[in-house]
């Protein structure tokens, strides 16, 4: 005999226990789809078949989709950069704008100096509002003192580091996610195959009721490749980033909103 509890706003049976305004605002903000209300709201698991973080479809979508320069004028330039950590992986550094992703740039086998220096030349040409380095083993830490050095403000991440929202067991399913739901709302990513393996072969579990992803290693090992275009993507998302304005247009001020609701700002 299975018993099945449930705190779904609309079902007469309902437990008590999960405040309906609070199941209704997870549903409106999530969707009813989403993996987390599934089982925090639903009492449910996600089926197999959805515990790939995006299907190929949807990432088709987002291959097909470019928008005008007009469409995104107003949202913030962002500048993700994952650090290669083996001579066999890249270093990426990914522009984002609202909901277009561009072509990134590809290195191999260049120290923290010169990977300063390329992020710096991208930065400046591209007129950046920021930009955020993965620094997970403190490999980035070089990237990072050599960008200070010089006068900019990179902002380091940890992939393992606490995530802002309580539904996610760390900062990279938090941003695994949010990137996710960035294509899903319109985004449109370049057509990069190992970007498109990653995104579709990456999957998720629980860590109790919280989201993780599969590690890194595991990710490697299934599509024969780092997942370093994925990750430089993700980063654009590690935080909600404001636009530099001033009465003329741009100022050197940056403007990081740590609040998780904030949601605008990310997906234009």
């Amino acid at each position: 005999h299975v018993v099945e509890i449930t705190s779904d706003p609309d079902s007469p049976l309902r437990s008590p226990r999960v405040s309906t305004k609070w199941a209704k605002e997870q549903i409106d903000k999530y969707g009813r789809d989403n993996p987390w209300v599934l089982v925090n709201v639903f009492g449910r698991f996600p089926p197999a078949s959805m515990n790939a973080l995006i299907g190929p479809d949807e990432l088709e979508e987002a291959v097909s989709r470019k928008y005008r320069e007009t469409e995104i004028l107003r949202f913030p330039r962002i500048l993700g950069v994952d650090v290669a950590r083996f001579g066999d992986d890249s270093s990426i550094i990914f522009p984002r704008q609202g909901l277009q992703a561009f072509d990134p740039l590809q290195y191999r086998n260049v120290s923290g100096t010169e990977g300063a220096e390329l992020v710096l030349r991208k930065w400046n040409d591209w007129d950046a509002d920021a930009c955020f380095v993965d620094n997970t083993g403190g490999f980035g830490a070089s990237w990072i003192d050599n960008l200070y050095r010089i006068g900019k403000d990179p902002i380091g991440v940890h992939f393992s580091q606490s995530s802002t929202s309580p539904h996610y067991a760390n900062k990279r399913a938090e941003m695994a996610f949010l990137l996710v739901e960035w294509i899903k709302k319109g985004g449109a990513i370049p057509n990069i195959l190992e970007l498109i393996q990653a995104l579709s072969q990456t999957t998720y579990t629980f860590k109790g009721d919280q989201l993780i992803l599969e590690p890194k290693e595991d990710v490697k090992a299934k599509i024969g490749h780092s997942p370093d275009h994925m990750d430089a993507l993700m980063l654009t998302f590690a935080l909600p980033v404001d636009k530099r304005r001033t009465e003329y247009g741009s100022t050197n001020q940056h403007v990081f909103d740590y609040n998780p609701l904030s949601r605008d700002r990310i997906f234009g």
